[in-house]
């Protein structure tokens, strides 16, 4: 009798296994459940980098009209409105980790399958990556200088139309005990957003993501601004948080999924992160350990690239085994191609808003 067997090294079993890196790598992330290719997406992923060559990508945004128009018999003609169109671009690079055995000696020592825990190992690596990168752009830690930790793309520092602090603070370093994450900074924000405060800025508006007819904006939250949050809520009102989706019917909508789901309040969908990125000190750049800054995202918050050698996902992720001394070590890497930025344009942020709070280690 004869078998079909696909041994190590054997040419087809790479992209095998780069298929699987690729599918479990990017379905493992947080940003997952938040991510499409339509511009209505929180994160949006922009495939262009797959068909062209290249690695900046140039994206348009056309402003909503806002002229008059006319009416009944009066002329059209002479009274057009402009089109006003802006710009932001982003970059993207080669992200790669590899893990080596001691050797074969080492390998029969333990139970488990070296390329196996390679896969496992290294798909747990870039998902982390990836979100590391979308917290850090979206929350504005300029902090983080090294853009392996920052989607390959500098972090900006958010410009002050886009920031909301409690009790009128100015600085994040200035955060201190009454200044915790509570649901009248929610209301606050809310408020401004839908009343459109921002046409007097000149700022462009965050627009909700629309989905099955409602409008929603996500509030990302660290943990400790959880605890600061319950704090200051009372338990009726926490139980309304978390109950008021399920009444709703909405438990079917993407945005609400996973344990991190914290609650619904006032059209905002609340999830919590430990990557919720630290407070940033306005005079030093350092991050401010005491203070977390929660975002809240509408549709194009951020954009997300990934290259290759064509459209097709499986080819996204590469998969390389190499032996090493005589063949008694095993090598297994895994590379990708992309980036991630947060959407801005002409220097102010675009679909995110960032509410720093006190919110202490506890």
């Amino acid at each position: 009798m004869s078998y079909t067997e696909f041994p190590s090294g054997h040419p087809l079993s790479p992209t095998i296994w780069e298929r699987e890196l690729y599918a479990e790598a990017i379905q493992q992330t947080y940003v997952w459940s938040f991510m499409g290719s339509s511009n209505n997406s929180l994160l949006v992923r922009k495939d262009d980098f797959a068909t062209k060559a290249g690695d900046k990508l140039i994206l348009g945004l056309r402003t909503q009209l806002t002229g008059r128009g006319t009416t009944g018999d009066d002329t059209l003609h002479g009274n057009e409105e402009s089109l006003v169109t802006q710009n932001d671009q982003f970059v993207i690079n080669q992200l790669r980790h590899a893990v080596i055995s001691k050797g074969r000696m080492s390998e029969q020592r333990v139970m488990f399958n070296m390329r196996t825990e390679a896969k496992e190992g290294l798909t747990d690596w870039f998902a982390n990556r990836f979100d590391t990168w979308f917290f850090n752009q979206i929350g504005g830690a300029t902090y983080q200088t090294d853009t392996a930790y920052t989607g390959f793309n500098s972090v900006a520092a958010v410009d002050a139309n886009h920031i909301l602090r409690p009790n009128t603070k100015t600085t994040d370093e200035s955060l201190t005990t009454g200044d915790e994450l509570n649901l009248t900074q929610i209301d606050r924000l809310v408020a401004r957003l839908r009343q459109g405060s921002f046409a007097s800025t000149g700022v462009m508006p965050i627009r909700p993501i629309k989905i099955k007819g409602g409008n929603y904006y996500v509030l990302f939250v660290h943990p400790n601004q959880v605890v600061g949050l319950r704090s200051q809520t009372s338990n009726a009102q926490w139980a309304d948080l978390q109950r008021a989706h399920i009444q709703g019917g909405l438990t079917d909508i993407p945005l609400i999924t996973g344990g991190d789901f914290v609650g619904i309040y006032n059209g905002v969908v609340i999830h919590q992160s430990e990557k919720v990125p630290m407070g940033v000190n306005s005079t030093s750049g350092a991050a401010v350990t005491n203070a977390r800054r929660a975002v809240l995202c509408g549709a194009q918050a951020a954009m997300f690239g990934i290259g290759g050698d064509t459209p097709d996902d499986n080819k996204k992720f590469k998969w390389i085994e190499e032996r090493f001394d005589y063949e008694n070590q095993l090598g297994v890497s895994g590379y990708t191609i992309a980036g991630l930025k947060a959407s801005a344009f002409n220097s102010a942020r675009f679909g995110t808003f960032i509410l720093p709070t006190y919110a202490p280690l506890v």
